[in-house]
């Protein structure tokens, strides 16, 4: 396959922000893939998708969300995750403008999982336009326990500076991917977020407990896939989230022994087919019931499909 050639465009969101906006062309494009980043990440990081062999025919799109990447605001700090919604619902506005008829599909990774079901339980005005759901290893409760001199550090500037961008998120990349030359391209590239505030931290706490709330309003096709080992997502509650799931066409795949970096992972192969998969049957008919567990069709060694608990 030929590599898609990459493209950066730029959009304004209703508030006056400018973001930045990537996307691959894609010749005679089936549907339409959006994806919503994780915390300090940018839509560049999607090229795995956009370039994967499984998803040749799948136009992928992925904004910098404000703060992040090339997209104008303040780098770690925000004064509500809301804002992140307007970010979702104008570039989807701008991907219809420029494919007003292919399905659409909303990918969240990590935290963008959780802007993904904030965004399509609110009501915005392009929320319609999503068909399905997939979420990869979706935050919806996190793991990672602080270090005492990062309790320490956070206290002190709850107090002194509480919106001022001075809490690392970086440092442990080993305890999330396994891919040590990703790991490498994190820590050398110039435009990832490093640092975030308290107020951002606190805020955060507060938005995954929200959308694990939001979960009866999503009543789309879902596809969540996650790793058996990720030591950053709380498996709590992602299994909250799924017993209260308003949806009945749901399809939870476990990849074992894979960490919280599934794009960037030796699970990442069997993901991809797993996307083609999901999207194949979706796009070619009806959607259909929750998928038994064992039951997908073409379900190789390696990673289990199974029902959400019931």
């Amino acid at each position: 396959m030929a590599k898609k050639e990459e493209q950066e465009a730029l959009l304004t969101t209703r508030d006056g922000m400018t973001l930045a906006v990537h996307s691959w062309k894609t010749e005679q494009p089936s549907c339409l893939l959006l994806c919503i980043q994780g915390l300090g990440g940018h839509g560049g990081y999607y090229d795995v998708l956009a370039e994967a062999p499984e998803l040749a025919s799948v136009q992928v799109i992925a904004p910098d969300l404000r703060g992040h990447g090339r997209s104008q605001g303040r780098r770690g700090d925000i004064a509500s995750f809301r804002l992140y919604l307007e970010d979702v619902d104008s570039t989807v506005a701008w991907v219809r403008g420029r494919w007003p008829t292919l399905p659409l599909i909303l990918l969240g990774e990590s935290m963008g999982a959780s802007i993904a079901i904030h965004y399509l339980s609110s009501r915005l005005p392009h929320v319609q336009e999503v068909s399905g759901l997939i979420l990869v290893s979706p935050v919806l409760s996190a793991s990672i326990t602080p270090r005492p001199g990062e309790v320490l550090r956070y206290l002190w500037l709850l107090i002194s500076a509480p919106t001022r961008p001075a809490m690392p998120i970086t440092g442990r990349e080993e305890l999330g991917c396994r891919d040590a030359a990703f790991n490498e391209r994190l820590r050398h590239d110039p435009l990832f977020v490093r640092l975030v505030s308290v107020r951002f931290l606190n805020l955060l706490s507060l938005w995954l407990a929200s959308a694990r709330r939001q979960a009866p309003a999503i009543r789309l096709p879902l596809l969540l896939l996650r790793g058996s080992c990720d030591y950053i997502a709380r498996e709590r509650g992602t299994r909250t989230f799924l017993r209260r799931l308003g949806s009945r066409d749901v399809e939870v795949v476990t990849f074992a022994g894979a960490y919280h970096s599934l794009l960037h992972d030796p699970a990442t192969p069997a993901l991809l087919e797993a996307i083609q998969s999901w999207l194949q049957r979706h796009l070619g008919g009806p959607p259909g019931a929750a998928t038994e567990a064992g039951s997908r069709p073409g379900l190789e060694a390696g990673f289990t499909s199974e029902r959400p608990p019931a």
